[in-house]
């Protein structure tokens, strides 16, 4: 019985000490292998930038998103997995050898944050991109209510010996409301040109819209 339980706590032992160089080794390529990562990530968050061709826009973003997921997942990963590594390999340190260690470990831990802004920007890109769409159906909007409108303008005007003044009244009274309407969409897809798409020295009508582009002239 004492010679089962020797063996068993030998056993333990030097499976102990065999996680624990394991861990140790791990620990010190995780650091090196983490502190990668943290730079890659650092660069990556400089390329996501806005882009204003709606098509180029959604496949960049798209592009950054599924490259932040990878990232996140990388470092929460390394991180995770140098806290076991930590766990493991000072179970066998006395408490004040543990000191170096653990702020190597917090060294790490306050670079972290660098996720933190990845993800902050890519949803910026996430919201901009939004809005771009919605700004491009509403002036896509406004093209398909202009061909219309112009078609019940030109029929007062050419057919009005057909209709009656009723019809015309109504008509016309019809089209002033839609204009009110559309006047107040305009006003509003002006403002968000404003801050949506670069205007620099270069006047607003110098922008011109065609489907999916914004074409500086």
């Amino acid at each position: 019985m004492g010679w089962d339980d020797t063996k068993n706590k030998a056993t333990e032992r030097l499976t102990l000490l065999q996680n624990t160089k394991a861990a140790w080794v791990g620990y010190y390529a995780g650091l090196e292998n983490i502190a990668v990562e943290f730079d890659k990530a650092e660069e990556e968050i400089k390329k996501v930038k806005k882009r204003f061709n709606l098509q180029s826009a959604f496949e960049d973003l798209e592009r950054r998103q599924k490259i932040f997921a990878a990232t996140k997942g990388t470092i929460d990963g390394m991180w995770n997995q140098l806290n076991k590594d930590f766990d493991t390999m000072t179970k066998t340190l006395p408490e004040d050898k543990k000191d170096f260690v653990k702020k190597e470990v917090k060294a790490v831990s306050e670079k972290l944050p660098v996720v933190g802004r990845f993800e902050e920007k890519v949803v910026k890109i996430e919201t901009f991109v939004g809005r771009l769409n919605e700004f491009d159906k509403s002036l896509k909007a406004i093209d398909a209510w202009m061909l219309g409108a112009e078609e019940s303008l030109n029929n007062v005007k050419t057919k009005s010996d057909t209709m009656t003044p009723e019809d015309r009244v109504s008509t016309t009274m019809e089209l002033s409301e839609d204009v009110e309407a559309k006047v107040a969409v305009i006003k509003k897809n002006n403002a968000e040109e404003l801050e949506l798409l670069p205007q620099g020295k270069r006047p607003h009508s110098q922008y011109v819209y065609t489907p999916n582009k914004y074409i500086i002239l």
